[in-house]
């Protein structure tokens, strides 16, 4: 039974670690198949949400995110089918963006790189 069923990902149990995101349906190579608000952290919260969070430098500032959505539940892997971009629109409104690196195919689990970083 699916934990959670979001923009045809499901949010279930992973042989990697806990739970993960796995896909519905096929992904086609660079296709772009989530996008998620981010919150930005307040200097207080750092420490209760230091371990659920996404960082990046934006001019020489640092700046921390909650993520709202299934990438919370992306897993590591040394070979990941994907990878996460944090962009913000005209708004100044910051959200990520999943894309695929290769196809990725039904009931696959979505994973990343988590030491790389995400792109900006």
């Amino acid at each position: 039974m699916d934990l959670i069923t979001v923009n045809n990902l499901e949010v279930k149990k992973s042989k990697i670690q806990g739970v993960g995101v796995f896909s519905k349906n096929r992904i086609n190579k660079g296709e772009v198949f989530n996008i998620c608000i981010l919150h930005e952290l307040k200097k207080q919260d750092e420490y209760f949400l230091s371990e659920y969070h996404y960082g990046i430098y934006e001019e020489d500032t640092q700046k921390r995110f909650l993520m709202l959505g299934p990438p919370h539940y992306y897993n590591h892997s040394e070979n990941p089918n994907t990878e996460v971009i944090i962009k913000k629109n005209n708004e100044e409104i910051y959200y990520m963006e999943s894309k695929s690196l290769r196809q990725i195919e039904p009931n696959e689990e979505i994973t990343i790189f988590y030491f790389e970083g995400v792109k900006f």
